[in-house]
């Protein structure tokens, strides 16, 4: 079971510190498109240019990418925003892989468990000479917590997994959306 629980303590850890950093990259983001939107109303690259280098939003680091090479061409301003765009989503995944292995690996722990308990109950028939209800709960009561204990972990690990997964798609898509908008502004400059 410690290693059970070790698997919980991790999970919870990495799934309150992944939808905290995920939360603020969203309100960040989110701040950043509010102040870009009057600043590309006043049409002013200057402007834009100063917003994006006083941001820590995701969106203000691929922009500004985007506008210290305004001067080539769409297809390479594009490369190079989609560069910073890769460190922005490799960041937002940290740590998720451990996520994925804890789900895989708590219910195979769960299973030792069951397997750890069975042999319980064959050293305790063993070292009695007779089969009896005694003998057999012991070694079951290990099995069945171990299981379930397993389980549990295994799809509340595998559920937070997808959950921040989601999250991660929909920042994702945001930024795509918005570096295509913006690759379409400098264009039309």
């Amino acid at each position: 079971m410690i290693p059970i629980v070790i698997l919980f303590a991790a999970a919870i850890y990495i799934f309150i510190e992944r939808w905290l950093v995920i939360n603020n990259a969203k309100r960040r983001n989110r701040k950043f498109l509010q102040q870009l939107k009057s600043a590309i109303e006043t049409n002013s690259l200057p402007k834009i240019a100063e917003i994006c280098s006083n941001t820590n939003s995701d969106l203000g680091k691929m922009f500004g990418k985007g506008l210290e090479n305004a001067a080539l061409p769409p297809k390479e301003i594009d490369y190079e925003m989609e560069g910073e765009g890769k460190l922005v989503l490799f960041e937002l995944e940290r740590g998720m892989s451990i996520l994925a292995a804890i789900a895989g690996i708590a219910p195979m722990i769960g299973f030792l468990g069951t397997i750890i308990g069975v042999i319980k109950i064959f050293s305790d028939i063993a070292a009695s000479s007779e089969v009896s209800i005694a003998a057999v709960s012991g070694g079951l009561y290990v099995k069945m917590i171990s299981s379930a204990a397993g389980l549990i972990i295994g799809v509340m690990a595998f559920v937070f997994y997808q959950w921040l997964n989601l999250k991660i798609s929909r920042i994702t898509n945001t930024i795509e959306r918005n570096a295509i908008n913006f690759i379409d502004y400098l264009k039309k400059r």
